[in-house]
């Protein structure tokens, strides 16, 4: 039987060349699209590492070109700012960041200890970030009064570079290279995700910002723990008593939720942009599908009436028809499929792990088989109401 049907398509090798193609091709960006949105959807599972509800960011513009640039002047505004802040009604804690979750902008670098050099994202907190963002400690502890004057700056690292570091090993008081500096894991964290949900788990370090010191670059960022129930009037009320603490400089109240809701669009774009694609690759290969397989059974007229007048049963000639539709698109899944079980070996696609990477195969061999099968329902349904006398009259 499969050997009959084979030798039926190799016959029509030229009507179904184009259409094998686009099927592989559209199995390759089903399977694109549903690697992503389960990759998606498995870091929105994920631990954030810190709270966003009702925390505000108060964006401060020194009128400065440089962050590389600054004067003990605009660090002990920046310090009697965070100082004003923190007496404000409403608000529960208040720190300093040099870049806030949800932001575009990241730092990054290696951090060194023994041999070993992972790549981290790094950010500067005033003490209390921790308590604002609603950090959790899995060791040790975070930036406080103990760190002032300190012979070796310290740092604190979430979970995930203690690994990349140390393994299983004691990561507090451990000396690492920051920056051509030596300085000393005093606290870490568990997984922190700067970019929000959607974004992938990965190494980060933050670096004290020490009180009254005007040596060290200061915040650009204040955050606000705010107490339940703030509502945005009250942002005019605390531009009203900051912006006199820093004339000149502009100040913008903005909630972490907005920065949160910008960046989640920002991540499914991309996912709004594919699924439109792949939903017109869908919609060809389903037009294409039917008038192939409608034109076939128009040209084959007399041989499934010749079958029908033989003794084969409507059922068996539904069969033949959903067979041969069957084997197109399994010749034309099947150098796809080789191809999607290769991405894993390649750098930029790594992060397919075998998990992943069986389900969203899965994902898309079901979908492109599911409308195969639908595309053949009609015109299979066509070729079994045929009658036989009918049939073998057909010019």
């Amino acid at each position: 039987m499969i050997r009959h049907l084979l030798r039926l398509v190799w016959n029509r090798k030229r009507s179904t060349a184009l259409l094998m193609l686009e099927i592989a091709v559209s199995f390759l960006v089903v399977f694109a699209l549903a690697a992503l949105s389960l990759r998606l959807l498995t870091n929105f599972r994920r631990p954030l590492g810190y709270a966003w509800q009702q925390v505000w960011v108060l964006e401060v513009d020194t009128n400065v070109t440089t962050d590389d640039e600054w004067t003990a002047e605009q660090a002990t505004r920046m310090q009697q700012l965070l100082a004003e802040a923190r007496g404000l009604p409403r608000v529960e804690a208040a720190a300093g960041a040099f870049i806030v979750p949800y932001e575009f902008s990241s730092s990054n670098g290696d951090v060194i200890y023994e041999k070993r050099s992972p790549w981290t994202y790094v950010d500067e907190v005033t003490d209390d970030f921790d308590e604002v963002m609603g950090l959790r400690l899995v060791a040790g502890r975070f930036f406080g009064p103990e760190d002032d004057g300190a012979a070796m700056a310290p740092v604190v690292i979430n979970r995930r570079l203690a690994r990349a570091l140390f393994d299983d090993q004691d990561p507090l008081g451990k000396v690492v290279d920051r920056a051509e500096r030596d300085v000393r894991v005093v606290g870490v964290v568990d997984d922190f995700r700067q970019f929000g949900e959607h974004a992938d788990p990965d190494n980060f370090l933050f670096t004290r910002i020490p009180p009254n010191d005007t040596t060290q670059r200061p915040a650009r960022r204040l955050v606000l723990r705010m107490v339940p129930g703030t509502t945005a009037a009250f942002e005019q009320q605390l531009l009203e008593r900051l912006a006199p603490v820093v004339p000149g400089w502009s100040l913008e109240v903005k909630p972490l939720a907005n920065l949160r809701h910008a960046r989640l669009r920002f991540q499914m774009a991309p996912m709004i942009v594919g699924g439109i694609i792949a939903g017109f690759l869908l919609l060809m290969v389903a037009l294409g599908l039917l008038g192939v397989l409608w034109q076939n059974v128009t040209r084959r007229t007399r041989e499934l009436g010749l079958r029908r007048a033989a003794g084969a049963s409507r059922a068996a000639v539904h069969r033949q028809v959903l067979m041969e539709l069957f084997l197109i698109t399994s010749l034309a899944v099947l150098p796809a499929l080789l191809i999607a079980l290769q991405l894993p070996l390649r750098s930029p696609f790594q992060w397919l792990e075998p998990g992943l990477l069986a389900l969203s195969v899965g994902t898309a061999l079901v979908l492109i088989y599911a409308l195969s099968m639908l595309c053949g329902l009609y015109p299979s349904r066509i070729a079994t109401r045929l009658a036989p006398a009918e049939a073998l009259r057909w010019e």
